[in-house]
């Protein structure tokens, strides 16, 4: 599990923040250098697990199943703005 990933899941336990709020925060340095590859990698470990819930959640209530597609197409594009924003070439 990357670095990054491990704090965020750990103050999601203490003190749970936003994924935006944490990705500004790990810019800013509050948790250490981290470079712009190693943000882009915890956000594919993130979006992962997002994407797993959304599946485990449908499983538990399959009545939801017409919102899969909306939901998953959210993160993905969640995802893409925030590696967009502070992964590689990111602003």
């Amino acid at each position: 599990m990357n670095r990054l990933a491990r704090i965020f899941w750990d103050l999601q336990m203490e003190d749970p923040m936003g994924l935006e709020e944490f990705c500004e925060a790990v810019r800013g340095g509050r948790y250490g250098a981290a470079i712009p590859e190693e943000i882009a990698e915890f956000l594919g470990e993130v979006e992962q697990a997002i994407l797993e819930n959304i599946e485990l959640k449908l499983a538990e209530s399959p009545h939801l199943a017409s919102l899969r597609e909306a939901k998953i197409d959210e993160t993905q594009a969640m995802i893409a703005d925030l590696r967009h924003r502070y992964g590689p070439g990111g602003s």
